[in-house]
């Protein structure tokens, strides 16, 4: 899991007097992943209607979801995390960040304990709503990507997408990402 290899890292940089530098709750990370938002916004010749961020550790939503409350107002943004570890769910729903006691492995790429603490800070202030997707949902969505469209996608790039179908009314006739 990403809690056993960071752990594994922060020993291994102890042990040989080496900088940690956290994948998702530091600022020039956030910083970095936040030029998605901007290629994003690029891209596109129409205003964004509803924006779906996978949530995992909080790096990716926390950078984008600035940019976007700074860039794009308007945008409704969703924070998106596999049923199994709903690590930023439970910390906005506690309004403290909350680390869980455990987490489902499947989406390995959004499954962490605790999310970061600036993450969570960002995320708590920008993202509109948070919801979960459940493991099963997002497993038929990989299968259902590859078998229409062969698009190989792994657990955690499929949940943005196995989650429209429970906001099915509310995106009807929106400029969706």
């Amino acid at each position: 899991t990403f809690d056993d290899a960071s752990q594994k890292a922060r020993s291994y940089c102890d042990q040989n007097q080496l900088p940690f530098i956290h994948p998702f709750d530091d600022e020039k990370v956030i910083e970095g992943q936040a030029t998605i938002a901007l290629e994003i916004l690029e891209q596109t010749k129409v205003g964004i209607d509803v924006l779906f961020l996978p949530v995992g550790g909080g790096g990716v939503a926390s950078g984008i979801s600035s940019v976007f409350r700074a860039l794009s107002p308007q945008t409704k943004i969703i924070g998106v995390e596999p049923e199994g570890s709903p690590s930023m769910s439970v910390s906005i729903q506690n309004k403290n960040n909350t680390e869980l006691e455990s987490v489902d492995k499947f989406v390995d790429g959004a499954s962490v304990k605790k999310v970061g603490e600036l993450n969570f800070e960002l995320c708590q202030r920008y993202l509109n709503d948070m919801t979960t997707v459940h493991e099963g949902k997002i497993c038929q969505t990989i299968l259902d990507m590859y078998n229409k469209d062969a698009i190989v996608v792994e657990p955690a790039g499929a949940m943005t997408v196995a989650v429209l179908d429970q906001y099915r009314e509310e995106i009807k006739g929106k400029n969706v990402v």
